[in-house]
């Protein structure tokens, strides 16, 4: 793999939740726990796992809309294109290349950052001012960074509707004169507004019917392919990430276990809890009467985690050092890691 273009070392976010509004602290809730992430120029990754698993705290760290409790997040980018005079100021050279540390940046810096990393949520309705027609909601973003405003933002905007497959004319529409799916079109043009190099995608076609989703999936593949994006794509729906990432990561409870390329992760994973999670998916035809492996219990509490792997308590094969003993996430090949003592031990 080349260069990442970004690069994420022991990312950690902890929540202190309290009794009442202005009560103590009840404990410390690790909702994501050091996470190592690579993501290349042009790359989708997959970000899989179940409900709460810290999969959408994970990609809101990463554009600084959550502030992580440690960890460090790199982010790479040409020097040519660097542009912004408050992110020349703090990077550092790696060779044609400039190196920036995200969670250093702020003021300025981090607000000529947002160019470069956007984000679209899952639910496109109550991430738009319903307030704002769409054309002053796709020209904020021009105006905030000095990019356009007039009648050259204007041009803009409509040119980000038809790239999306809009027209022009709905830049004087609200919010709620649209479905589902425009308005998820509307939100990835507000994302494109800035001409990001990367983008976290949210859960963000989990909310919209099969036909609308596929429409969607196509677009985010045609704007990679055009622009050269970089997605992390977060996501439940097992075939949606097979058809959209090169490479896939497994979350539970805040740690990855799995990481590798999509096909060899899903064809073949060698964690207990990836196996889960694939047998778990919906099934067609002769496959839905076949039998499927079903984990018993429910994910255990954060602010009481488990010794050992987080994952013993539900998996069929924990043995005596898995409760007490927390594998680490090792490479078992030049692609892939897992975290389980069972394949490091050459156990399938």
């Amino acid at each position: 793999m080349s260069a990442p273009l970004l690069e994420v070392r022991g990312l950690t976010k902890r929540y202190a939740p309290r009794r009442g509004l202005f009560g103590s602290a009840v404990g410390v809730v690790p909702a994501v726990q050091e996470v190592d992430l690579q993501i290349a120029p042009g790359e989708t990754l997959g970000l899989v796992g179940e409900s709460g698993c810290g999969k959408t705290t994970v990609g809101r760290s990463l554009v600084r809309l959550v502030e992580p409790s440690a960890g460090t997040i790199l982010y790479r980018a040409p020097r040519a294109q660097l542009v912004e005079p408050a992110l020349l100021a703090c990077a550092s050279a790696e060779g044609d290349q400039a190196l920036l540390d995200v969670r250093a940046l702020g003021g300025r810096a981090l607000r000529a950052l947002r160019r470069h990393l956007q984000i679209v949520f899952q639910d496109p309705y109550a991430s738009l001012n319903p307030r704002l027609t769409v054309g002053q909601a796709l020209e904020e973003p021009l105006a905030v960074h000095g990019l356009a405003r007039g009648a050259e933002a204007r041009a803009r905007v409509a040119t980000l509707l038809e790239r999306v497959g809009l027209l022009p004319e709905h830049a004087a529409r609200f919010p709620h004169e649209f479905s589902g799916g425009q308005r998820q079109r509307i939100v990835i043009a507000r994302a494109l507004a800035l001409e990001p190099r990367f983008v976290v995608l949210d859960e963000a076609v989990s909310l919209l019917d099969v036909s609308v989703q596929a429409q969607i999936l196509n677009l985010l593949l045609d704007l990679q392919r055009d622009a050269g994006l970089a997605y992390l794509f977060i996501a439940h729906d097992l075939a949606v990430v097979r058809s959209m990432a090169q490479r896939v990561a497994v979350m539970y409870l805040g740690r990855i276990v799995e990481e590798g390329p999509t096909e060899a992760v899903l064809g073949g994973a060698y964690h207990p809890y990836t196996q889960a999670l694939i047998a778990s998916a919906p099934r067609l035809g002769a496959e839905a009467a076949l039998p499927r492996a079903v984990l018993a219990g429910e994910p255990p509490s954060l602010l009481a985690g488990p010794s050992g792997c987080a994952f013993h308590p539900r998996c069929p094969l924990a043995e005596a050092r898995c409760r007490v003993e927390r594998p680490s996430l090792r490479s078992i090949d030049a692609a892939r890691r897992v975290a389980c003592h069972l394949v490091a031990s050459g156990v399938d």
